[in-house]
């Protein structure tokens, strides 16, 4: 039960879902019921939504997103009104403060 219980935490810790939702199952299953951490809010993003929003951060206007992602600015622009709603933001610099630290590692959160 301790391997179950540290893989729904590890699953958990890397947005993980799918595997942790499993890990979870067989640890209910065994007379067990994990802690679930709530998901941040940047892992309430879906991976689109998360993928526009660090381009966004990057430095990318609409219309360079919608170039980069093949979509419309339109869409671009639907998808970043979810992302600010989602983080609780209203700005891009308020966006790039919060994913900043993604951008400058070269890493994205998400898979």
């Amino acid at each position: 039960m301790t391997h179950l219980r540290t893989a729904v935490e590890s699953f958990d810790r890397i947005g993980a879902r799918p595997w942790a939702e499993q890990a979870a199952r067989e640890l209910r299953a065994s007379g067990v019921h994990a802690r679930r951490r709530p998901p941040s809010r940047d892992e309430e993003l879906t991976p689109q939504e998360f993928q526009i929003a660090v381009a966004i951060a990057e430095g990318l206007s609409n219309r360079g997103a919608a170039a980069r992602f093949f979509l419309s600015p339109k869409t671009i622009e639907k998808h970043l009104s979810s992302v600010y709603r989602k983080l609780g933001i209203r700005s891009r610099v308020e966006l790039v403060r919060r994913l900043g630290s993604r951008t400058e590692n070269g890493t994205e959160g998400k898979a």
